[in-house]
């Protein structure tokens, strides 16, 4: 029952691991249009940047799935969660392209709201507990409140 689970696992990430890289492809084109003639290509940059680090992670995690490194279900699961967060991450990435991509062409931006820095921090270590927590990293946080006229 257990190698029936992995091999379900295995099947499903590699499927979205296809499925990223196929969304990874078409960012990188779409980029490379959006940047055509411009100097300095920095649009290029950030994205091949920002797509890499999810890329490498979900890559790892399905060929350490793949490879039985993960040889019980609790490793299973976490590599899944992993693969899971990664790709939500590399669709935050996407939508802020294509925002961008539409502010270019002309289009209007969504209103700008208010961000809560230390919610956003929160988030960003909740996301990333279990990374800290393997490393032994202790976060100390400490924001100056700036007001802005």
């Amino acid at each position: 029952m257990v190698a029936s689970a992995r091999r379900r696992n295995l099947a499903i990430s590699a499927a979205i691991l296809l499925l990223l890289l196929a969304t990874g492809a078409a960012l990188a084109q779409f980029s490379r249009r959006a940047t055509a003639g411009r100097s300095g290509n920095g649009i290029c940059r950030w994205c091949s940047h920002e797509l890499r680090t999810p890329l490498t992670v979900i890559r790892t995690a399905a060929f350490n799935l793949r490879g039985k490194v993960a040889s019980n279900p609790s490793q299973v699961e976490r590599y899944g969660a992993l693969i899971q967060q990664e790709s939500e991450r590399l669709g935050a990435i996407v939508e802020q392209v294509l925002r961008f991509a539409s502010a270019q062409a002309g289009r209007v931006v969504q209103d700008r709201q208010p961000v809560s820095v230390a919610g956003l921090i929160e988030e960003t270590l909740q996301s990333n507990k279990g990374m800290l927590e393997d490393a032994l990293c202790e976060v100390e946080i400490r924001i100056e409140r700036v007001c802005l006229r």
